[in-house]
């Protein structure tokens, strides 16, 4: 019985990933599960393992290749054994990208949330949320040691906000976790550097006031 073996495998992966680093790998791991043929695994068990990878510190392309292994699977015919990569399945390899101290973070989040955008049309499961969007604001609004830089990253990390506050999927809407990224960086920048152009806190609070709003997710 499939399904239930599913589950099984699943929850032994997950039980794994909470007691990292015990053996095997992860990218040992993703080996073995690509030559499984015993058992129709899924996007989830995929995303087990990228969130094992990011507890071990591992580089996040090593995510990347998980990712677009997935992005390579056939459509199933049963939504249960998808191997397609879903909202979550992006959300880690962005999360991957915020948690690494990589200097090229802020630019690989961004072409990665952009090639997210441009494939969910054809992934059923796969469609930007409020928590992919944030994850992505991580990476814009990370400390880095260019002020100068730091402030493109965030003028970038506004042009996303206003994206949010458009609504471009029915799902997204700026939360108290948006507001409190991108308040803090501001702050935290105009303490390191002293610019004529200062962030405008107070449109920032007015827009926390007015702007469609959502504690969930």
């Amino acid at each position: 019985n499939y399904p239930r073996a599913l589950h099984t495998l699943n929850a032994i992966l997950d039980a794994w990933r909470l007691n990292q680093p015990i053996p095997p790998s992860p990218r040992k791991l993703f080996e073995e599960l690509q030559r499984m043929q015993a058992i129709p695994l899924n996007n989830r068990t995929f995303s087990i393992v990228m969130d094992a990878a990011i507890s071990r510190d591992d580089p996040p392309e090593f995510c990347e290749t998980i990712l677009n292994y997935m992005l390579q699977c056939p459509k199933p015919e049963s939504s249960t054994t998808s191997r397609l990569p879903d909202t979550h399945a992006f959300t880690t390899v962005l999360k991957a990208w915020a948690k690494s101290k990589r200097p090229d973070r802020a630019y690989r989040s961004q072409a990665l949330f952009s090639d997210f955008c441009n494939v969910c049309k054809s992934l059923p499961d796969a469609m930007p949320n409020t928590v992919s969007y944030n994850t992505l604001l991580e990476s814009l609004v990370a400390p880095i040691n260019c002020n100068a830089e730091r402030w493109q990253n965030l003028e970038r990390a506004e042009v996303i906000f206003h994206d949010m506050l458009s609504q471009p999927y029915h799902n997204v809407a700026p939360n108290t976790t948006t507001y409190r990224l991108l308040i803090f960086a501001w702050a935290d920048l105009s303490l390191k550097c002293r610019r004529a152009k200062e962030p405008d806190q107070g449109k920032i609070a007015m827009e926390i006031k007015n702007a469609p709003y959502s504690d969930g997710l």
